[in-house]
């Protein structure tokens, strides 16, 4: 073989040895997003059941306070007070 050809040669196997690392790389990414959409998806099954837990924990509101809190004041009835 000529040395071109084993230079050559050299660099087919360095190519695919970094294709090889890109791969590997690739996959340990998407193990990783994998987890971490897992963690976001407990994160909010858990912050439902909280806000769940606290809505029952709380009193029923009585009539005055439902309507207050269906239909927030406005900007101009809270600067004015009415």
């Amino acid at each position: 073989m000529s040395e071109a050809e084993l230079r050559v040669k050299h660099l087919e196997e360095l190519l695919e040895a970094e294709r090889a690392g890109r791969e590997d790389l690739k996959q340990a990414l998407q193990a990783r997003v994998d987890d971490l959409q897992t963690t976001i998806l407990d994160l909010r099954k858990r912050l439902d059941q909280a806000e769940e837990e606290k809505m029952r924990l709380l009193p029923p509101p009585n009539d005055g306070e439902r309507e207050t809190r269906s239909r927030p004041r406005g900007l101009w009835a809270r600067l004015t007070g009415g």
